[in-house]
């Protein structure tokens, strides 16, 4: 997404879709992009199809809205993350994806789920590089997955 103007636009509209998340936890409609830009309806999609192919979202299969900008999902996942400074609370699409918010926000961020094993509430904070973790079963949140206590998967 480099060079012509069109690599432009799309670098534009993909900034716009990251930042609106940020602001309203959902992503912008299809219709929302085509006001802001001044596209028609083939033209914005266009573009967001483009996005999706060099992977940077993923539209919900068959229509023409975003599913997930990575780190955020524009649905209810299991992990739920929430900046505390102001109180915004997001879905990522993934564990990997819910600790990629303190990387990208350079702030604390809360981070809750359940454990996939026993559905208890599982809760994890970043505040700096060293995890703090709350410990209510015997399982413990890992972006990879879930490492049980004792060291066995």
């Amino acid at each position: 997404m480099v060079g012509s103007p069109a690599d432009s636009l799309a670098r534009d509209i993909r900034k716009y879709v990251f930042d609106h998340f940020l602001e309203h936890a959902v992503p912008p409609v299809l219709e929302q992009i085509m006001e802001r830009y001044h596209l028609d309806r083939v033209e914005a999609f266009a573009i967001l199809k483009s996005l999706e192919e060099a992977r940077h979202l993923k539209l919900v299969p068959g229509t023409q809205r975003i599913l997930m900008a990575f780190p955020f999902s524009a649905v209810a996942t299991p992990f739920r993350v929430t900046r505390p400074v102001i109180g915004r609370r997001y879905y990522a699409n993934c564990a990997w994806d819910a600790v990629a918010f303190h990387a990208m926000l350079h702030e604390i961020i809360r981070i809750e789920g359940r454990c996939h094993h026993c559905a208890k509430p599982r809760g994890l904070s970043r505040a700096s590089r060293v995890p703090m973790v709350e410990r209510h079963c015997r399982h413990v949140l890992e972006p990879h997955g879930v490492l049980r206590l004792g060291g066995a998967r």
